[in-house]
C-alpha cells in the first residue's frame, strides 16, 4: 500500500481480503477525492503560471503581459490590480478572463499559497506567495502576492542588518559583512579620518579645484592686506612698504637707502680738506659700497624670512600628510565626497531588515573594479564593484586595494601654476601625426610637413585663361609647375571654340593632346567660347573632366518622337511614335498592340469564380477548384416533394452523358414494393397475406419470435432495438429492429419498468434505478439507490418513481441526480400517478366505490381534488396525459384536466371505440401533438378471418377534438390476451406479446 494511502486515510479495498464486502464505489471514490483535495489545499501550491503582471492590467483579451504575448489558455498571475480583490490566478482568453480552476474559490486560496512564473521581462524565473493573513474571501479581500524567490527576492528585509568595521585588511571576496568592512576601511583611508563614518574636511572635487587653480586661496601679485602672495606673469611679487625691522625690504626702500648714503658721503667729502679729497672720496666710495651691500643684504634676509614663513604656513595647510589635503589612509583622515558619504550611509541603513539573510545565506561575493558605474540601481555585487571601480579611479592604483603612490596633499604641493605660462629657451613638444586636427600643439616639424604635402598635392586646381588659336591652346598657371606630372589639374577658360582635335601647352612645357573621357580626340564644338573646363594630366595627355559620362547605343527608332539623345556621334533625334494611353478589353480574338511608346493604360479585369472553373484549368490567372465528378457519385442529401424525389448533388463538373448522381437504399427492392406497383422502374413483387392486413389501415409487416415466457416490460429505442424483461427474472434481453436476438444483460435483482428516453434505457431493479447507454448496452450502467421500489415515469426531462400508501414520489434528472422527494398524500389508496411536461402531477385515488377521485398539484407543493371519474381504478391503471393536461385519457374516457376541475371531453362505449377498459388490459401512451396510441380490443366490428369476435389490435388517433380521430387501426393478430407493449414514434414500431409467448414486431406504414 502506498505511503500516502494511510497518511491521507484513503479508502482502499483488497480483493483478496475484502472480496465479500459490500460498498458503494461512487461514494468511496468521492470520499477519497475529498480527502486528496483537502490535502492538496494544505500544500498551498498553485503550480506554475506563464506570466505575471507588473502593473494594473485589463482582464480580457490576448494581450502582452510583462513582455509575454499570451495565448488562449495561458495561466497568468494577476498581482498589481488597483482593485486588490481582482488579484489572483487567471486563464487568458480572447474575451473576458476567468479565474483558474485551482484558484476560483475562497477555499482554494489559503495563506502561503505560492506559484512559479516561467516567463517575463520583470517577473520571469520568480515565485510569489499569497501573503494575506487570516481568511480570504474571493472577490472581496484584496489579495497580496509577495516575491518568494528569484532575482531581487533578497531585499533589505530578507538580508537583515550588518555590523561592519573600518580596520580590516581589504579583500576582493568574502561575506557581505566582510566586503562592506573592506570598503569602510578603504573609505577611512581615503578621508584620513579616525572613522569611516566621519566626513572629510574637504571633498576631492574641492581639492581638485584647489590644486588646479592658478591662483590658490585668492593670492594676488599686488601688495594687498591679508592675502597670499602670487607671482605675476613676469615672475615678480609685491609687498607693502616695510615699517618694522623684520619687514621685507622693497627695491624702492633699498634704492632710498643707497641714495641717502651717497648724499651723506658727498656732504662729508665736500667739507674735507682739499688735500684729502682723493682719500675722502675713496673712503666715501668704500663706505657707500659697504652701506649699499649691507642694506641689500638686510632687505634680502628680511624678504627670505617672511617668504619662508608664508611657505611654512602653506606647507602646514597643504602638507605632505597633514589633515587638510592629504589622501585618506587606513589611519589618517582625508577627503571624501558628499556622494561617497551618502553611499556609505545608504549601506548602513539599507542593510537592515528582519535578519533572515545572514552572511551564510548570502554567501561570499567576488567584486571587480573593472566595471564603471552605469546607474544607481543594481545587485549587491554590482554596487560593490562600482564602488571599488571609483576607489581605483581615485587612487590610480592597479586595483582598488592598492594604496595611492602619492596622497592628494603631496600632489597639491607639486603642482605648477597654470595661469598664462611663459616658455623660455627652446621648448619641445611631441610632433602630431600628419592630418591630426585637435587642440594639440603643432610643432615646427608638423607645420613644415603639412605645408610640403599641400604644395605637392596635384589635386589643387589653378585657373587660367587660354591663349592661342582654335585647337592649339596655351596657358600659364601659378605656381608654375617644374614639369608635367600625372594628376596635375587645371581649370581653363577658352578664348576660342575648338573645331577638331585639340592640344594645350602649359607654362611652355610642351603641347599635349586634349582628349575626351574615353581617350578620344575632341570633336568640333566640344570646347565653346568662354567655357570653363577642367583638365587633368594622365602622364601623356590632358583628359577633359566631367563631360557627361557614358553614352548609350540608342538609335533614332528607340527615342521618342520630339526628343533627342546624345551619342558618341552627336545628338540623335527620336522617331518612336507616341501612342499615349492604351486600353484593352479581353475578347475571344487576339488584339494587336501598336509599335511605339505608350504612357500606360489598362487591361479590363476579368473576375472568375474559382469554384466555377474546372480544377487544373486556369482562366485569367484564376486556377479552378471545381472538382471533376467523373462516373457515379453519391448524392449529398435528398427530399421528397409529392411524387418527386429530389437529389442534391455534390459540387463539381459532370459531362451530362455518363456522370450520374446516385442514391442507394437497401430497402429499395422489388420484394418491398407491392405487386403491380412500379417505383422508379422497379416492379414490385410483394403480396401481403390477409393476416397482415387490418381494416382502414396502411400495410403492415409482422414477424413473430418465440420468447418462451410472459414479458413484464417492453421498451423500444430510436434505433428500432427492442428490450424485454420477464416476470421474476434478473435479466433483460435485446433484439434488433428485425427481431434478431442481440444479447442478454444480467442484474442482481428482478427487472421491471423498462423505458427508453433519448439514447438511454432506464429500468428498476429492487430499490435501485439503472441507466444504460443504448449504444453500449453491455457497458457499466449508472445507478441510484432510491431506498424504495415503485413505478417509473419519464416526462419533460425528469424521472419520477412513485410508491403508494402513503404516496411517495422521488424526482431525478436523466443523470440520476436527486432533485427532490415528495409525499403529497398520506393514507390514500393511490392507483395511478401521471405527470405532464410541466412537472404537474395528476393522482388517481381508488375510493372503494364505483367512482374514484383525482388530485392535482406541482411537484413539491400541495395537491387539491379536481373531480371524480366513473368506475373504480384498477392496478395498473390504463391512463396517460398530454403535455399540458388538456387531455387526460382513462380507459374509454377523456377529460380536460388543465384547470381546477375535471371537464369531460368524451365517454366512449365499447361498441363504438377501440379504447381499453379500466381492467388493466391494454395500453394508452401519449406520443406528442395530442396524439395517443392504444392497444385494445376493437368494439366497432370484426375482421376476417375472425368474423365472430372483435379482434385485438393497435390504433393511433388524435384527441384534439370532441371525439377521437383515428389515423389507423391495425390487427396483426387476433389472439392477444395481455398487452405488455410499447410504441416508438421515431421508428414507428409496435412490440407486443400474445398468449403463445411470442414476440411480434409490427413495422408501421411499411
Amino acid at each position: 500500500m502506498a505511503i500516502f494511502t494511510s497518511i491521507l486515510n484513503l479508502l482502499k479495498k483488497n480483493p483478496a481480503t475484502d472480496g465479500a464486502d459490500t460498498f458503494n464505489i461512487q461514494t468511496m471514490l468521492n470520499d477519497n477525492w475529498d480527502k486528496i483535495d483537502a490535502a492538496m489545499a494544505l500544500k498551498g501550491a498553485i503550480g506554475s503560471v506563464r506570466a505575471a503582471t507588473a502593473s494594473n492590467t485589463t482582464l480580457s483579451g490576448l494581450q502582452t503581459v510583462d513582455g509575454v504575448s499570451l495565448a488562449a489558455g495561458d495561466r497568468v498571475l494577476v498581482k498589481n490590480q488597483t482593485t486588490g480583490s481582482q488579484n489572483g490566478i487567471y486563464v487568458a482568453a480572447s474575451g473576458a478572463w476567468a479565474r483558474a480552476a485551482d484558484a476560483d474559490s475562497s477555499a482554494k486560496l489559503a495563506a502561503g499559497l505560492w506559484g512559479y512564473v516561467r516567463e517575463g521581462t520583470v517577473n520571469g524565473g520568480k515565485s510569489f506567495v499569497l501573503s494575506n493573513a487570516g481568511a480570504v474571501t474571493l472577490g472581496t479581500t484584496a489579495l497580496t502576492f509577495a516575491q518568494m524567490s528569484g532575482a531581487g527576492a533578497a531585499d533589505d528585509t530578507v538580508i537583515g542588518s550588518r555590523t561592519a568595521t573600518d580596520s580590516v585588511t581589504p579583500a576582493m571576496s568574502g561575506t557581505l559583512t566582510g566586503v562592506l568592512s573592506s570598503l569602510f576601511t578603504l573609505v577611512k583611508g581615503i578621508t584620513g579620518k579616525s572613522s569611516a563614518l566621519t566626513g572629510p574636511a574637504i571633498t576631492l572635487e574641492a581639492t581638485k579645484s584647489h590644486v588646479d587653480a592658478g591662483l590658490a586661496h585668492g593670492a594676488v601679485s599686488a601688495p594687498t592686506a591679508s592675502t597670499m602672495m602670487a607671482r605675476d606673469s613676469a615672475g615678480r611679487a609685491q609687498v607693502a612698504a616695510p615699517s618694522a625691522a623684520a619687514d621685507i625690504a622693497r627695491k624702492d626702500t633699498v634704492d632710498a637707502a643707497i641714495a641717502t648714503a651717497a648724499s651723506d658721503a658727498t656732504t662729508k667729502a665736500n667739507s674735507a680738506q682739499a688735500a684729502a679729497i682723493a682719500a675722502a672720496a675713496t673712503d666715501a666710495t668704500t663706505k657707500a659700497n659697504s652701506a649699499q651691500s649691507a642694506a641689500i643684504s638686510a632687505a634680502a634676509t628680511d624678504a627670505t624670512t617672511k617668504a619662508n614663513a608664508v611657505q611654512s604656513n602653506l606647507t602646514a595647510h597643504i602638507g605632505t600628510g597633514g589633515a587638510a589635503h592629504a589622501a585618506a589612509t587606513s589611519s589618517v583622515a582625508g577627503f571624501m565626497t558628499a556622494a561617497d558619504k551618502t553611499k556609505l550611509d545608504g549601506m548602513a541603513s539599507g542593510a537592515g531588515g528582519a535578519g533572515t539573510a545572514t552572511d551564510a545565506v548570502i554567501g561570499n561575493r567576488t567584486i571587480s573594479d573593472a566595471t564603471a558605474p552605469t546607474g544607481d540601481t543594481g545587485s549587491l555585487t554590482t554596487l560593490l564593484g562600482w564602488l571599488a571601480n571609483m576607489i581605483t579611479a581615485i587612487t590610480g592604483g592597479a586595483n582598488w586595494r592598492t594604496a595611492p603612490v602619492k596622497s592628494l596633499a603631496a600632489l597639491n604641493t607639486e603642482k605648477a601654476s597654470l595661469a598664462s605660462p611663459t616658455f623660455t629657451g627652446t621648448p619641445a613638444a611631441p610632433t602630431a601625426t600628419a592630418g591630426t586636427n585637435t587642440t594639440q600643439i603643432a610643432t615646427t616639424a608638423f607645420a613644415t610637413a603639412a605645408n610640403n604635402a599641400h604644395a605637392a598635392n596635384n589635386s589643387h586646381i589653378p585657373f587660367a585663361v587660354a591663349t592661342g588659336s582654335a585647337n592649339v591652346y596655351a596657358v600659364t598657371i601659378s605656381p608654375a609647375p617644374a614639369a608635367l606630372t600625372a594628376g596635375l589639374a587645371l581649370a581653363v577658360q577658352m578664348n576660342v571654340a575648338n573645331t577638331g582635335a585639340t592640344t594645350i601647352n602649359v607654362n611652355g612645357l610642351g603641347a599635349k593632346d586634349v582628349l575626351s573621357s574615353k581617350g578620344l580626340a575632341l570633336t568640333s564644338g566640344k570646347l565653346v567660347l568662354n567655357g570653363v573646363y577642367t583638365l587633368r594630366y594622365n602622364g601623356t595627355a590632358f583628359i577633359l573632366q566631367g563631360e557627361g559620362g557614358e553614352y548609350g547605343t540608342a538609335a533614332a527608332a528607340q527615342v521618342l518622337l520630339g526628343y533627342s539623345v546624345g551619342t558618341e556621334s552627336g545628338i540623335v533625334s527620336g522617331t518612336m511614335p507616341n501612342n499615349g494611353a492604351l486600353s484593352f478589353t479581353p475578347s475571344a480574338s487576339s488584339q494587336t498592340v501598336p509599335a511605339g511608346y505608350t504612357s500606360g493604360g489598362s487591361v479590363a479585369a476579368v473576375s472568375v469564380d474559382a469554384s466555377k472553373v474546372l480544377a487544373g484549368t486556369t482562366i485569367a490567372g484564376t486556377t479552378g477548384t471545381m472538382p471533376n465528378r467523373s462516373g457515379d457519385t453519391p448524392m449529398l442529401s435528398y427530399s421528397v416533394s409529392g411524387q418527386t424525389l429530389r437529389l442534391l448533388p455534390s459540387l463539381g463538373y459532370r459531362n451530362g452523358t455518363s456522370d450520374y448522381v446516385t442514391i442507394t437504399d437497401s430497402n429499395f427492392q422489388a420484394a418491398n414494393i407491392r405487386k403491380n406497383v412500379s417505383i422508379m422502374g422497379v416492379a414490385g413483387t410483394y403480396v401481403p397475406t390477409t393476416a397482415n392486413l387490418g381494416f382502414d389501415t396502411p400495410l403492415w409487416r409482422v414477424k413473430r419470435i418465440e420468447f418462451g415466457a410472459e414479458p413484464s416490460s417492453i421498451a423500444i429505442d430510436n434505433n428500432g432495438n427492442t428490450y424485454m424483461s420477464k416476470s421474476g427474472y434478473t435479466d433483460f434481453y435485446k433484439y434488433d429492429k428485425t427481431g434478431n436476438f442481440v444479447q442478454t444483460v444480467s442484474l442482481s435483482g428482478g427487472v421491471s419498468n423498462l423505458i427508453t428516453y433519448s439514447n438511454y434505457l432506464f429500468l428498476l431493479s429492487g430499490s435501485t434505478i439503472f441507466r444504460y447507454d443504448v449504444n453500449n448496452i453491455g457497458g457499466a450502467p449508472t445507478s441510484y439507490n432510491l431506498g424504495m421500489s415503485g413505478k417509473l415515469i419519464i416526462r419533460g426531462g425528469s424521472i419520477y418513481v412513485w410508491q403508494g400508501y402513503p404516496l411517495t414520489v422521488i424526482r431525478l434528472n436523466t443523470n440520476l441526480q436527486l432533485l427532490g422527494t415528495w409525499t403529497p398524500l398520506n393514507g390514500a389508496n393511490v392507483y395511478t400517478v401521471l405527470f405532464d411536461d410541466n412537472n404537474i402531477a395528476y393522482i388517481g385515488v381508488n375510493t372503494g366505490t364505483y367512482t374514484n377521485m383525482w388530485y392535482k398539484g406541482s411537484f413539491g407543493g400541495a395537491v387539491s381534488a379536481i373531480g371524480s371519474t366513473e368506475g373504480s381504478l384498477s392496478s395498473p391503471t390504463i391512463a396517460d396525459i398530454n403535455s399540458d393536461g388538456t387531455r387526460l385519457l382513462y380507459g374509454r374516457m377523456c377529460y380536460n384536466a388543465s384547470g381546477a376541475s375535471l371537464i369531460s371531453v368524451w365517454n366512449m362505449a365499447y361498441n363504438n371505440s377501440m379504447l381499453p377498459d379500466t381492467s388493466g388490459i391494454g395500453l394508452i401512451k401519449y406520443v406528442g401533438n395530442n396524439v395517443f396510441v392504444v392497444n385494445a380490443q376493437d368494439g366497432t366490428g370484426t375482421m376476417p378471418p375472425y368474423p365472430f369476435q372483435a379482434p385485438y389490435g393497435f390504433a393511433k388517433f388524435s384527441a384534439s377534438g370532441s371525439l377521437p380521430v383515428y389515423e389507423y387501426k391495425a390487427f396483426p393478430a387476433a389472439t392477444i390476451s395481455k398487452s405488455i407493449a410499447d410504441y416508438n414514434p421515431v421508428i414507428g414500431m409496435w412490440a407486443y406479446t400474445a398468449n403463445e409467448y411470442a414476440l411480434a414486431l409490427g413495422y408501421e406504414k411499411f
